[in-house]
């Protein structure tokens, strides 16, 4: 049987990766950054990564391309995403 997250559960894993992958790279990305990756303000960026406003594809892409990590690595859940770099 295959199980299937809710689609919170999957936004909640996305954004998790993703500041995960933003604390532990080398060097660090900031939130301006991933913000300005993203094309949108830093308090946008923060609602998504609080999970009050979901992220769509465009964030996920840039925030991926930012860290250095696939955009199937932010979905996984077996592991952190490890940043280019990361040592």
């Amino acid at each position: 049987m295959i199980s299937v997250s809710p689609p919170g559960a999957v936004a909640r894993r996305v954004a998790t990766n993703i500041r995960i992958a933003q604390a532990t790279g080398r060097p660090r990305i900031t939130q301006a950054q991933l913000a300005a990756a993203a094309g949108i303000s830093e308090a946008a960026m923060s609602n998504r990564l609080r999970e009050l406003v979901p992220l769509d594809a465009d964030d996920i892409a840039a925030c991926a391309r930012l860290l250095g990590v696939t955009v199937a690595a932010l979905f996984d859940e077996s592991d952190p995403p490890a940043s280019v770099g990361h040592a």
